[in-house]
């Protein structure tokens, strides 16, 4: 599974994912969401490119929260494994077949994770994700099983959330009870030689400045969505989680808990609580269609 959102790179992706080693690829579905023309029709050139084993989808709402549901409710296939791929990386041979091994090597375990091996805060995300778990949105693999149990209790991402790898880790170390099953890391297997490339951004690229800049005001907020994602699913489960968050999310940061943790966070925190809007997409929106 990729999604993808106006993003460069993608047919990058696809022949890292077709080349990984073993026969573990059976099918490779691409969301494209949010995205203008040329990158919706890259994608149709590769549907046409590899034929039968890809399937390529569009939500002209740019929400990976919103597609991840889509995926799930919508494409609705069954595999024993899902993996997700962000379209703007490019995976190890090995990395797929090693995330595959790791569940087939732990039957508890639910999902399994690759690790960064690039960039500033690689090694530390790294350890970090050794000791005390968690799931990377960049690559990571989910049992079919699990998948079908998020289905089967009606559980969804909220749309607008930016934290959703977070959540759906949160949903594997919980085993989705969060009010009967204490927090374990050990049902998410960390998989340090399963890892990727990308290309980093380029602080003389204004595009690529602009996504950093971008990216500040999300990882601003997310600071927020987590705060309040713990309020609800601590008491209420990961089913009582609202459909849209933002209005949820604003009402939630009338009551400031969350304090920056220096002058530059700050900004960026203000800069997304201007963003915060609670007006709801419409159905035409937040509809999928295969092209």
């Amino acid at each position: 599974m990729v999604f993808t959102r106006n993003e460069d790179g993608l047919p990058e992706c696809i022949e890292s994912i077709l080349a990984s080693e073993g026969s573990f690829i059976s099918r490779i579905t691409v969301i494209v969401n949010g995205s203008s023309g040329s990158f919706v029709q890259e994608a149709r050139s590769l549907k046409a490119r590899y034929g039968d084993i890809l399937r390529v989808f569009e939500i002209p709402l740019g929400d990976k929260s919103h597609a991840w549901n889509q995926y799930v409710y919508g494409v609705n296939e069954n595999h024993a494994f899902h993996a997700f791929v962000d379209a703007y990386v490019r995976v190890k041979p090995n990395a797929i077949p090693l995330l595959v091994e790791a569940l087939e090597g732990n039957p508890r375990a639910v999902a399994a994770t690759g690790v960064p091996s690039m960039g500033r805060q690689a090694r530390a995300l790294a350890t970090e994700m050794n000791l005390r778990g968690g799931l990377h949105g960049s690559l990571h693999v989910l049992r079919g099983t699990f998948v079908e149990r998020i289905r089967a209790a009606g559980i969804r991402l909220p749309i607008g959330l930016y934290r959703g790898d977070g959540l759906i880790g949160s949903m594997a170390m919980h085993d989705l009870a969060p009010l009967e099953t204490p927090f374990d890391k050990t049902l998410i297997e960390v998989v340090g030689d399963a890892t990727w490339e990308f290309n980093p951004l380029n602080p003389l690229n204004l595009a690529d400045m602009k996504r950093y800049w971008r990216r500040r005001i999300r990882q601003a907020r997310g600071r927020y969505e987590n705060a309040y994602l713990n309020t609800r699913i601590y008491t209420g489960g990961y089913t009582s989680l609202p459909i849209h968050l933002d209005e949820a999310l604003l009402a939630f940061m009338r009551n400031p808990t969350v304090r920056p943790r220096s002058m530059e966070e700050a900004f960026f925190m203000w800069l997304a609580r201007r963003e915060i809007s609670t007006a709801i997409p419409s159905e035409e929106a937040l509809k999928i269609h295969e092209i």
